[in-house]
């Protein structure tokens, strides 16, 4: 997962974005599923919980990094000041999962 084009705050900001729009033109992704619980929490006030289940080797420890690196991304205020002001475009922005 490491340097993945889909850990730029560019592609989060993206997906938190498709919240709003049911993510139309958005490939399927985990984004999408923390997108819609992070704005049904913050928006709606409603609890949120994402359950990742799967057999052993199935990419739960992954995928559960990538939650929680989107849930890091969209609420610390430098990825917000990043995602919405485009100050500097030339950034990349790009996130590491380890």
């Amino acid at each position: 997962c490491k340097d993945s084009p889909l850990d730029t705050l560019d592609v989060i900001g993206m997906y938190h974005k498709g919240a709003y729009t049911n993510f139309e033109g958005l490939p399927p992704h985990i984004y999408a599923v923390a997108a819609r619980a992070f704005v049904q929490c913050t928006d709606e006030n409603k609890n949120q919980s994402v359950i990742i289940s799967g057999e052993s080797g199935s990419g739960k420890t992954v995928t559960t990094k990538l939650v929680l690196k989107f849930f890091q991304g969209i609420s610390s205020k430098n990825a917000a000041k990043e995602l919405f002001t485009n100050e500097d475009d030339s950034k990349e922005g790009a996130m590491s999962i380890e």
